[in-house]
């Protein structure tokens, strides 16, 4: 089996590749960088290591595929054009995949799903 974050750089890889292909295809200009929260993610990342990291991670990762998952579903509603309605159907399959890993991984590192709660004050 192939380790999570190798799989989700192969996958979004590959994703990225065909959704440039398509956009190209539509004449539609993609943003060329990452966004100002995704930037603020990474640099936060970047501080972690190890276990910190690893749970810090999972974590974004589930809240990214859910939120990815729920306006992939919206346009799979609305989509009228069978090439984006293809694109976002084989999409959706790859993020509720990755969902489904990273949710074996939140349980497997011990995350909770209660937010942490500051110790009573002496």
């Amino acid at each position: 089996m192939l380790p999570f974050g190798a799989m989700m750089i192969r996958d979004h890889g590959e994703e990225g590749v065909k959704l440039k292909t398509l956009a190209s295809a539509k004449n539609i200009t993609l943003p060329d960088a990452v966004s100002n929260n995704q930037q603020k993610d990474i640099e936060r990342l970047l501080k972690k290591t190890g276990n910190e990291f690893d749970k810090a991670y999972i974590t974004m990762m589930l809240g990214d595929h859910k939120d990815d998952i729920k306006e992939f579903e919206k346009e799979a509603k609305k989509a009228t054009d069978p090439q984006v309605m293809s694109f976002v159907n084989n999409s959706l399959e790859m993020l509720r995949r990755h969902l489904d890993s990273a949710n074996s991984l939140k349980r497997l590192l011990g995350i909770n799903d209660m937010p942490a709660v500051s110790p009573m004050p002496k």
